[in-house]
Parts: structure tokens; sequence; C-alpha cells
């Protein structure tokens, strides 16, 4: 059965529902940001100065040729027309760990990047390109990784391939302050139920399937990125595993209404503890916000707060929460104080919100308006079973 609670009215007491799920949520937000703060306590913006001076290794392109020079001899430890196998000989060096500073030009990956545990990789901003834009290869993950201030563009040639990092099965990672522009299949992707990942204040630009995209993980956070015109999703969580997702403070544009869904979470398995808040979301094609259980009654999407977010120019309906068939359990669902405007625009499936096939759900306190009038089918709330 479908249980809704609804209230019109801001200023009641939130349910008990609401209560546990927003603090469990800020309890994670807190202890993750307080473990990253020591794990990257001394680079939360770095001094390009400082890093170029104190890095493990140093790498430029001096006219087509790589050079690594040690930072703590001086010396040219590597060097070669190739910059996978330079970029790659020098990981394989910091068995401990370390930094690498790559300076301005433009590095072209011919192989994958595999890196080491405990390694910080910095740029120098724009002028820092890595690209690899005939080829399927990416920057690989260790355990206790760092990659910041690195624009990273053109990845594969054709729609599916071509990602810029991967995370795979590695914790304790963090992306941040870089750009991507023109990936071909993700600017970011997670996979194999990596742990403690925090992606945040990255410009993704022009994907042609997903901004970031995972399939599993726990204690992931993904914060105060921009991610403009990609084509399927901004932020995609579709997998099997998955246990406290926090997607917060987002801006997810798309100018020529090149999104299918700008933020999606489908369960193939156990999705948990999911918090989407404080996102602005403006232009899709399909859904601004998606949460939804594939067709299998053993398949979980539960304990998830929608809150605060911004949802404007949605071509069908803003906020879809849904089980394919009627299968799977989806339930204890809280939405409140979000901000949806003129949504409806497309042809079909004009709602603000709709639920189907949903347990434990709390709407409370949302604005929803449209100036779509070209149809009767517009409804602000959509409720059935």
């Amino acid at each position: 059965m479908l249980y809704v609670g609804i209230s019109t009215c801001c200023h009641k007491e939130p349910s008990q529902m609401n209560k546990k799920l927003t603090y469990a949520v800020l309890t994670s937000v807190l202890l993750l940001s307080f473990a990253y703060n020591i794990i990257f306590a001394s680079s939360t913006t770095f001094n390009q100065y400082y890093a170029s001076r104190s890095s493990s290794y140093i790498i430029y392109n001096d006219g087509g040729i790589y050079i690594a020079v040690s930072g703590l001899t001086g010396a040219i430890d590597y060097s070669g027309a190739n910059a996978s196998t330079v970029i790659q000989s020098v990981v394989n060096a910091l068995t401990s760990g370390g930094s690498i500073f790559l300076k301005s030009g433009t590095y072209t990956l011919t192989s994958h990047i595999t890196s080491a545990d405990n390694i910080i990789w910095i740029g120098e901003g724009k002028s820092t390109k890595i690209t690899s834009e005939s080829n399927n290869y990416s920057l690989y993950l260790g355990h206790n990784n760092r990659v910041t201030n690195i624009f990273f563009e053109t990845f594969g040639s054709v729609a599916g391939s071509g990602t810029a990092i991967v995370i795979s099965g590695k914790n304790d990672c963090m992306i941040d302050h870089c750009w991507f522009t023109n990936t071909h299949n993700a600017a970011i992707a997670l996979q194999l139920n990596p742990s403690r990942a925090i992606i945040t204040d990255n410009n993704i630009v022009s994907c042609t399937k997903y901004g970031i995209v995972m399939d599993s993980g726990k204690d992931v956070i993904i914060s105060g990125n921009i991610i403009k015109d990609t084509t399927w999703q901004g932020i995609a969580a579709y997998g099997a595993s998955m246990d406290n997702l926090v997607i917060i403070g987002n801006n997810l544009e798309s100018s020529s209404g090149s999104y299918d869904t700008a933020i999606q979470v489908a369960s193939t398995g156990t999705i948990k503890r999911v918090s989407i808040q404080g996102n602005i979301v403006n232009g899709a094609v399909n859904y601004g916000i998606s949460l939804r259980v594939n067709d299998n009654t053993d398949y979980v999407l539960t304990d998830v707060t929608v809150s605060g977010n911004v949802i404007r120019n949605i071509a069908n309906q803003a906020i879809y929460v849904y089980a394919i068939n009627g299968n799977g359990n989806l339930s204890n669902i809280s939405m409140s104080n979000n901000v949806i405007t003129d949504y409806g625009i497309g042809t079909i499936y004009k709602n603000g919100i709709k639920i189907t096939s949903a347990q434990r759900v709390s709407i409370i306190g949302n604005i929803i308006r449209t100036t779509e009038t070209a149809s009767s089918d517009i409804r602000a709330i959509m409720l059935n079973q």
C-alpha cells in the first residue's frame, strides 16, 4: 500500500522520521568532513608555489618530451616522449606515497594510469591538461588519493567510451577543483564499492553520458559541483549496493534541455540512507530527480531525504519516485522544502511530484508552481499505487 503524509504548513514540527533521517545525514556529513579535514588538512586550497617545491615529483612537458624531476634530489629520474610511461614510472617509484605536481602542459594518455596509495595529484589549473582523445584510458586512483586543480579534456571518441577518473574499489579518495569536458562516458566513475569518497567543487561540462556515475559505494559525498549539458544523467547512482550517499549543493544545468534526468538513484539491490539536499536543477527532458527501484521484489531503496532543492524547467516530472511494475521495496521517503517551478513543459507526465508503489512517504513544505497552461493534465502532486 501507499502511505503518504502531506502538509502545506511549513511551520509545523517535522515528523519523527524526518528528524531521524536529517540527524543521520548531518551526522554522516560532519563525520566525513572531519575525517577529510584530517587526511587533507594541509591542502584545502593548494598553493602552487609551495606544491612545485615540496612535491615528491615535478613533471613537465618540454617540447613533447615529458620530464620527471625528483623533488628530493632535483635530478631528472624519468623522461621520454610517452606521457603515460613517464607518469606511471613516477607512480611506481612512490611506494610509500607522495605528491605529483603536473606543471602546465598537455599530457596525452596512451594507457591507463594506475595510481599507488597515498598519492596527491596536483596541477596548475586549466593549463594542466590530461587527455585521451582517441583512446579509452583513464586515471585509476589508489587508496587515500586526492586529485586537484587539473583539467581533463576529451576522453574517448564515441558515446559510452572514455572516463577521465575511476575510483574502483578504493577508499578515502577525494577529487576537487578540477575541470572536465567532452568525456564520452563519464567525468568520474565510482565502482566496486569504494568507501569514503568525496567529489566536490568540480566543473563538468558536455559529457556524452554521465557527469558522475557510481554503481556502488559507502559514505560517499558529492557536493558543490557544477554539471552542465550532460546527455543522460548529471549524477547517476545506479547499482546493487550503496549506503550513506550524500548529494548536496550541486548545480546541474542544461542549457539545451540535454539531460534525460539530472539526478537519478536507481536500485538493483539494496540502496539505503540517501540524502539529496540543496541542489539546483535547471532543465531536463525527462525528470529533475528520480528515485527508482528496478523490477524485482527483492530490490530495496529506503531512508531517502529530498530536501531544499530548487528544480525548474523540467519537461515532464520534477521529482519522480517509483518502482518498475510495482515491484521492490521503496520506503521511508521524506520530501520537504523543495521549490519546483515550470515543470510539465513536455508532452506527457506533467507532475511536480509523482509517487507510485512507495510506503511511508512524507511530503512537507514544498512550493510547487508552473506557468504551463496548455494541458489540463498538469498536477502539483500525484500519488497512485
